[in-house]
């Protein structure tokens, strides 16, 4: 069964950039890897996030890999959403079963662990991998807040059609959305099983307006934002907009989205960090009010 969010893998031009810039913005720190061949990548970090998931940086100049192909084709940004299994062959059974075309050496065995990939197509634009972590290849001594961050709490997504989506979770994954209502219509939530963590999915439609419609306009469904949840967001902002280490960016200037944290949003204050600042994926802070359905002191 699927067991939680592994990583979300963030296709840049320059990985060592993108890692200075997590650890001056977010402090956030992360280690090297070996080049990984069931992406294609030619460089690798780390980023490990308090609920046991990652933020996997990579950069490749191979033309046809995964990573390669993304870069090309889309430019930075978030490639996948990586879901972590206790037994990938009846994963891999079942949504061969249910009618995806995968050829039998699809499940792989890496470094990292045993992986397939589920393309997009199958969930309305969200490319999944399944993995079974290898022992020991993931560090897990991650502590509870890494400077005031408590952890991911959900990732920003953008699909064609809601009903298609959910099918694929549902049918070929068997994760099960719930609805929250964030403005004028509602968005579908998966919960893999990280705490305090869903991904968070939007159906943008021709006509829509918005940062979202903006982002499928651009570059095409798929994998949009990180949301970070912080305990105290106007002490990270205030960090993080510091002029010396807003100059460490790679704009000068406050990198906070107008400089400027929302308190009239829906689910609690919120921030933001557009994808300029951050090499490649806007960055939300969000601070859930006591009273907030997404509050950790209310969640399930």
């Amino acid at each position: 069964m699927i067991t939680g969010a592994q990583y979300l893998s963030f296709a840049v031009e320059d990985v060592s950039q993108t890692r200075r810039v997590f650890r001056n913005l977010f402090r956030l720190r992360g280690r090297s890897v070996n080049p990984d061949s069931f992406l294609g990548s030619d460089m690798g970090a780390l980023i490990a996030l308090p609920n046991e998931v990652w933020l996997y940086v990579v950069e490749s100049q191979q033309a046809g890999s995964p990573i390669g192909e993304f870069l090309e084709r889309r430019g930075p940004g978030i490639e996948r959403l990586a879901l972590r299994s206790d037994n990938i062959e009846e994963e891999f059974e079942r949504v061969v079963r249910e009618g995806v075309q995968l050829a039998e050496d699809a499940l792989v065995d890496t470094p990292l662990g045993r992986r397939f990939v589920l393309p997009a197509e199958y969930t309305s634009g969200i490319k999944v991998e399944v993995i079974q972590p290898t022992p020991g290849s993931w560090e897990t001594d991650v502590p509870d807040s890494i400077s005031g961050i408590l952890g991911l709490q959900h990732i920003g997504a953008a699909v064609e059609d809601f009903e298609a989506s959910q099918d694929g979770f549902e049918r070929l994954l068997d994760l099960h959305p719930f609805f929250l209502t964030h403005g004028k219509r509602p968005h579908m939530a998966l919960t893999p099983g990280n705490d305090y963590h869903w991904v968070d999915v939007a159906d943008i439609k021709e006509g829509d307006t918005g940062r979202l419609a903006d982002f499928v306009k651009e570059r095409g469904f798929g994998l949009e934002h990180i949301c970070f949840e912080v305990s105290d967001i106007a002490g990270v902002v205030a960090r993080i907009t510091e002029p010396q280490r807003a100059s460490e960016a790679l704009r000068t200037g406050a990198p906070v989205h107008l400089n400027k944290i929302y308190t009239d949003r829906v689910q609690g204050f919120e921030a933001f960090v557009y994808p300029e600042h951050t090499t490649g994926v806007t960055v939300e802070l969000v601070q859930p009010y006591p009273t907030s359905p997404t509050s950790r002191y209310r969640w399930r």
